[in-house]
């Protein structure tokens, strides 16, 4: 029997310590009537490397996305359901490099053949958007979108910096994307509106972070963090129209990775302190599943909503070491079969 093995899942300046599923309780799913639940992650391959593989689960069951590409391995960071299709988002890995890579029904589809990534989703009618990056010959790498498999490159603002997305939202005729641009030792938090890039904070010896977006009507939200000045400190964020609020008190680690909004509510999924957080109109929930011997980490997560219900994605380590993935309805855990410590996105749909 091979060993097991503690992966970490690189996003920006943040990962996912992750290991496989060992002695995890069994919480029975409580399954909302007329849904299908969809979370998106990894497992750990059955071949003699233990390759991470790119998975979802549909209502609790696994789905391990072929190794067509490479057999080095796979990574799922976002999905969205469109009809009857599944599409799943993320990269492999071919040879000493990442490329972008989507799933649909389980068909894998190179979106580069250069060092890419596709970070996240979003249908718009019958049109497929993802969002990420390329590094094409030089070594900078620029935020992208994908619409239909096309790629649009945004151009970084100087010839020094390097860009990359990591959300998208459609709204009409509108694409926007959140994520860094890194310049001069710093990254700075960034949307872009139709490629038209807005830096969230350009203050010089401060840090920032972008990871999720949405717009309601005429307002656009981004979640992420700032590095407190002159401090260690990385504070949970949310801009609402390019000004910024902090959800924690300045102390500790606190990253906000995810946005939802229904009506005038308003949710946001990161973490505090390696904790997964749920923050509704800027009140932050720790989820847990009540054991003692187990910690929330998920330094990758999202919300969904559907009805008056709110999932939220994620994970949980033992104390022992290793762990188990999970998503919560409504403050309650619902264990996931097979995975690492740490799904990346959920997503919930009408049957």
């Amino acid at each position: 029997m091979s060993k097991k093995h503690l992966y970490i899942l690189l996003l920006a300046m943040f990962g996912i310590t992750a290991c496989k599923k060992s002695g995890a309780p069994h919480i029975d799913p409580v399954k909302p009537p007329g849904v299908d639940v969809y979370v998106a992650g990894n497992v750990e391959g059955d071949d003699i490397n233990s390759v991470q593989l790119a998975t979802y689960w549909k209502n609790g069951v696994p789905v391990v996305l072929p190794n067509s590409l490479s057999n080095l391995g796979s990574t799922a960071f976002g999905i969205a359901i469109h009809d009857t299709d599944v599409y799943v988002v993320g990269r492999t890995l071919m040879g000493d490099h990442f490329v972008a890579t989507y799933w649909k029904n389980g068909q894998a589809v190179k979106l580069a053949d250069s060092e890419s990534s596709a970070n996240a989703i979003a249908i718009n009618g019958d049109d497929v958007y993802i969002a990420g990056l390329v590094t094409p010959t030089t070594l900078h790498r620029k935020a992208t979108y994908w619409k239909n498999g096309v790629a649009t490159i945004i151009p970084p603002t100087t010839e020094t910096a390097a860009t990359e997305a990591k959300a998208i939202a459609v709204s009409g005729n509108d694409v926007y994307m959140a994520g860094n641009t890194y310049d001069l030792g710093l990254d700075q938090a960034t949307y872009w509106k139709n490629g038209v890039a807005t830096v969230l904070q350009n203050t010089p010896s401060i840090s920032s972070l972008a990871n999720g977006i949405a717009v309601n009507g005429t307002d656009v939200y981004v979640v992420g963090l700032v590095t407190t000045q002159y401090s260690t400190a990385k504070v949970a964020t949310v801009w609402k129209n390019g000004t910024a609020t902090s959800l924690t008190d300045g102390t500790g680690l606190s990253v906000a990775n995810s946005i939802a909004i229904n009506g005038a509510d308003v949710y946001i999924a990161g973490y505090i302190n390696g904790e997964v957080a749920l923050w509704k109109n800027g009140k932050a929930t720790v989820l847990n599943n009540g054991a003692s011997n187990q910690q929330t980490i998920s330094l990758l997560n999202a919300v969904a909503l559907h009805g008056n219900d709110v999932f939220v994605s994620g994970g949980y380590l033992f104390s022992t070491g290793y762990g188990n993935s999970v998503y919560w309805r409504n403050g309650l855990p619902v264990n996931l079969p097979n995975g690492l410590t740490g799904t990346t996105t959920i997503t919930v749909v009408s049957k």
